[in-house]
């Protein structure tokens, strides 16, 4: 996620080549947001969206397991200039309330399913973003169980220090082979 300081950092120094889709998980743009930013010499955004991680993922602000602020997934449909298409969800969990890790994890896929079986021809799927847990983490396995693969594996969190000590930020993928690959 990015703060709207940090956005305006990154949005400033950044190639003019680059867009960004995401909104912030409340009503002002003093919180957090979970942004996509995408190439458009490489990319053609076809559609995105966001969710929040609760029972009613599609009120914006709602916040009922216990986060300590609301959770949100932004997602992208991206066209490559090659032709294939292919999916984008970013993920911020809660650095506080672990245990509201898994009951938003299982609202992230199955809103994600949802939004796949909107896009057929989508070739691949990405899932990413932090997620404060362990490559032991019944979340992680939770994500595995439903086909993705992690693309990379190093510790990652560093708190604004030199020293990564902490696998919490993932990126997982994987490849449908038929449009029916969510039902």
């Amino acid at each position: 996620s990015i703060t709207k300081t940090q956005f305006l950092y990154i949005d400033r120094y950044l190639n003019s080549a680059y867009e960004f889709v995401g909104v912030y998980r409340d009503s002002t743009d003093a919180s957090e947001k979970c942004s996509i930013s995408y190439n458009t010499f490489k990319y053609t955004l076809t559609d995105w969206g966001q969710f929040w991680l609760s029972s009613t993922p599609y009120v914006p602000g709602s916040n009922d397991f216990k986060n300590t602020f609301p959770r949100i997934c932004t997602w992208a449909a991206l066209k490559q200039i090659n032709g294939v298409n292919l999916l984008f969800f970013n993920i911020h969990l809660d650095h506080v309330n672990f245990d509201a890790h898994l009951p938003c994890m299982k609202v992230a896929l199955a809103e994600s399913e949802a939004v796949c079986q909107k896009f057929p021809d989508c070739k691949f799927v990405f899932l990413g973003g932090c997620f404060y847990v362990e490559e032991d983490d019944p979340v992680v396995d939770l994500v595995k169980s439903y086909g993705y693969q992690e693309v990379m594996f190093e510790n990652s969190f560093n708190d604004f220090t030199s020293d990564c000590d902490r696998h919490w930020d993932y990126m997982f993928w994987k490849e449908r082979h038929r449009a029916n690959d969510f039902e």
